[in-house]
């Protein structure tokens, strides 16, 4: 702990008045032992208040806050002070700046007394997740003369884990409990003995049912093959979230993965409330991550914690290394949703012949999450040359985008086209009417 002692900005406006005085004695010689004297007096009160200065050890400083909050919740952070000292001390307190998204703040100051304990607290908004460390609060103090300042550092590191922002997850949970297509009447559910899913082939023993028998194969075997089942106790959920350079721009402070993040988890929540299996894997270069469909009610906080500190790489994503890895890995049949984008169609036929591959097995969903830039370009007026050139330059990204989504769509998969605050509700609502069995509504872009 490095401690300093310096004079106060009161000191220096003392020894200034000083210098008139000064200036008469070489004027007034006569006037020599006044000035002696006020130099005296003001040396030695420069001394009683350097000795009256409370050491470190007199002020016990502590600091307050949440281990864990929500991205966008606001939190009490606090600063408490107590006093040891002989006198009464005018304690000044300042946060150091930590992690992004977790600035310093002034804490004011206030005189606290002998014995006396304040607490200084403030709202802090994480804008940011992951871990938000503060490492230390700076600290000063004077007397009432307030001549003297002792400044020191006391190293109180604060660390807040930021999860993603899952508010809407209640809501979530209840409309994983109604039917989406509410004129239709309420959804029957299923038990999981009723549903059953094709397992293997093998051959006819006595007491099979004779439904369950393999024509095709039994003609090509030229013996009785019939089919095997497994109890299919839920669905398969699996989520991809792509971490490439195109999910990290931002909007009003959220990258497009953060929100991407946020819907990921409610549907998982939503997912698991049903008893469906939920797995997820993130990816840019290469997989990064990847947690294989499970049902057990604690899978949602192992997602949850792996994702806080998930963040984007401003790199471009490689789509055949990534889905590929991730396609080696997922055997059992799956409901798919992949949130990505792209720039344009050269860019994104990789993409797309990946995806057309993994749908050949798997039921997708591609959520593309739109630039909120390239809309705000294709809605504003043309008033110069440069933004027409930027109009057509948005306009031609976008017929791009457009042939891609085209293509996707062609090749078997649903399609949602999204801005970045606009996931939640619709992709809920896909998910809702795949798991219901129910077909999606034709759509070529959805707001």
């Amino acid at each position: 702990m490095r401690m300093r002692v310096a004079p106060t900005l009161r000191a220096g406006m003392l020894f200034a008045l000083l210098v008139p005085l000064a200036l008469a004695v070489v004027v007034a010689p006569g006037a020599a032992p006044v000035f002696r004297l006020a130099l005296f007096a003001s040396c030695l009160a420069l001394v009683i208040d350097w000795l009256l200065l409370p050491r470190a050890r007199a002020l016990t400083i502590t600091r307050e806050a949440p281990a864990r909050m929500m991205q966008a919740e606001e939190a009490e952070l606090a600063v408490v002070v107590e006093s040891n000292a002989r006198i009464a001390t005018k304690v000044e307190v300042w946060e150091a700046e930590g992690g992004a998204g977790m600035p310093g703040a002034y804490h004011g100051s206030r005189w606290v007394g002998p014995g006396e304990l304040q607490r200084r607290a403030r709202l802090f908004e994480a804008s940011l997740r992951g871990k938000q460390v503060s490492p230390f609060v700076r600290v000063s103090c004077t007397t009432r003369l307030g001549l003297m300042t002792r400044m020191w550092n006391v190293t109180l590191p604060v660390e807040i884990s930021v999860y993603p922002d899952t508010s809407f997850l209640p809501r979530a949970l209840l409309l994983a409990r109604v039917d989406p297509s509410s004129h239709e009447g309420p959804r029957r559910l299923r038990l999981p003995e009723e549903g059953r899913e094709f397992d293997s082939l093998r051959d006819y023993r006595a007491g099979d049912d004779p439904r369950h028998i393999e024509w095709k194969v039994t003609a090509r075997r030229r013996r009785p093959v019939v089919k095997t089942y497994e109890v299919q106790k839920g669905q398969s959920i699996f989520l991809m979230l792509d971490c490439g350079r195109l999910m990290a721009t931002e909007t009003r402070g959220v990258s497009k993965l953060d929100h991407a993040i946020s819907a990921a988890l409610i549907i998982a929540g939503s997912a698991l409330a049903r008893g469906d299996s939920v797995g997820l894997a993130t990816f840019a270069t290469r997989m990064q991550s990847y947690f294989k469909p499970d049902r057990h009610p604690g899978q949602l906080r192992v997602l949850l914690e792996a994702l806080h500190d998930t963040f984007p790489v401003l790199e471009e994503p490689n789509h055949a290394r990534s889905l590929t890895a991730i396609r080696g890995r997922l055997k059992r049949r799956s409901l798919i949703l992949v949130f990505s984008d792209f720039v344009d169609s050269l860019t994104a036929d990789e993409m797309v012949a990946q995806l057309r591959a993994m749908s050949r097995r798997h039921r997708l969903v591609f959520v593309g999450v739109r630039d909120p830039y390239l809309d705000e370009q294709l809605t504003q007026a043309v008033t110069d040359a440069p933004s027409l050139y930027r109009k057509v330059a948005a306009s031609t990204l976008e017929r791009d985008r457009q042939i891609v989504l085209s293509q996707l769509r062609h090749s078997g998969l649903e399609v949602l086209d999204l801005p970045p605050h606009g996931l939640n509700e619709p992709t809920l609502d896909v998910y809702l009417r795949l798991a219901a069995g129910r077909r999606l509504p034709t759509m070529s872009r959805l707001t």
